[in-house]
């Protein structure tokens, strides 16, 4: 598999891959995109869609490895082949598909990635009826962050749509992930330490919201907690883009 070219990670991409190989942190960093397709599915439409993704974005055909002087460094490769596993549930009860779904997404999870093979990503396709599917995307934190998610998916389903529609799909141009850490390695950490300092003098301990409590427990829920206007209206202005 050729490689095209090779350059380092970043801080955060070098945490991430840290923790997701101790061996007491099985399924750290995999995350999984859920998506309930209620169409009548072309699949290999699909899976072409994904591969065009690919070979659009070199830093979803990255792997990590380990160079000559012990430095960790991300791998764009030329090409590579996307898995793809098709499960057809047709016919079952609802409970027993959700039964199957669930018992994947956790066997899915826990398999995890070798970092040193690309992609570090992978699909499953469930039929639940003749148009009803869902679509596991499974693929390790260290490619994407939560907005570059949502620019592929819409990639992906802007060339599905173009491609069965018989139209050729018009896609913004996306900087390379590479351009990033390039413009990281030029900037000056000891001009900027004294700022971060300065910005975090006083604080000893992690801020938290008052009055919320959280107890470990398994699966998910939803955790609320009431502001006050005086505060709700200070993170308002303080979101507003600024001119």
């Amino acid at each position: 598999m050729k490689i095209l070219s090779g350059y380092p990670l970043s801080p955060m991409q070098q945490g991430m891959l840290f923790h997701s190989t101790q061996e007491d942190r099985q399924g750290y960093y995999i995350e999984q995109v859920i998506c309930n397709l209620r169409e009548t599915l072309n699949v290999s439409v699909l899976i072409q869609s994904w591969q065009q993704v690919l070979e659009r974005h070199s830093v979803l055909r990255t792997s990590f490895s380990t160079d000559a002087i012990l430095q960790l460094r991300q791998q764009v490769h030329e090409q590579v082949d996307l898995s793809v596993t098709q499960h057809d549930l047709q016919g079952l009860p609802n409970s027993e598909q959700n039964e199957r779904l669930t018992a994947f997404l956790w066997r899915d999870r826990q398999a995890g990635f070798d970092m040193t093979v690309a992609p570090l990503m992978r699909l499953a396709v469930f039929q639940r009826e003749g148009a009803d599917y869902t679509l596991v995307w499974t693929f390790h934190h260290a490619l994407l962050d939560g907005r570059s998610i949502a620019m592929v998916l819409q990639e992906v389903f802007a060339l599905y749509d173009g491609k069965i529609l018989g139209q050729k799909s018009s896609l913004p141009d996306r900087r390379p992930y590479q351009d990033y850490i390039a413009w990281l390695e030029q900037q000056s950490f000891a001009t900027t330490e004294p700022f971060w300092q300065n910005l975090l003098r006083g604080f000893t301990q992690p801020t938290r919201f008052a009055n919320l409590t959280y107890e470990p427990a398994s699966g998910y829920g939803l955790l609320q907690t009431q502001l006050s206007q005086t505060l709700s209206t200070a993170l308002t202005t303080l979101a507003q883009p600024r001119t």
